[in-house]
């Protein structure tokens, strides 16, 4: 009956081992992604800014104003 017990206590610790590497994985990928995440916000954004500012100057434009011949 000893040897079973130790047995199982042996299963259990590795696959608690088992699962606690995981866990970190897990935790090392999220923290990755949220890295990615925070770069593409800040490029939505500055995107964003410069289709503000293109929108604009084509606004600003005056009906005088005509776009270059390579267009």
């Amino acid at each position: 009956m000893a040897g079973r017990t130790e047995t199982d206590i042996a299963a259990l610790q590795e696959k608690a081992a088992h699962q606690e590497r995981q866990i970190d994985e897990l935790s090392d990928i999220v923290a990755e992604q949220e890295r990615r995440i925070d770069v593409m916000r800040k490029e939505i954004l500055a995107l964003a800014e410069r289709q503000r500012e293109l929108a604009d100057a084509v606004l600003a434009r005056g009906p005088d104003d005509r776009p270059p011949p390579h267009y």
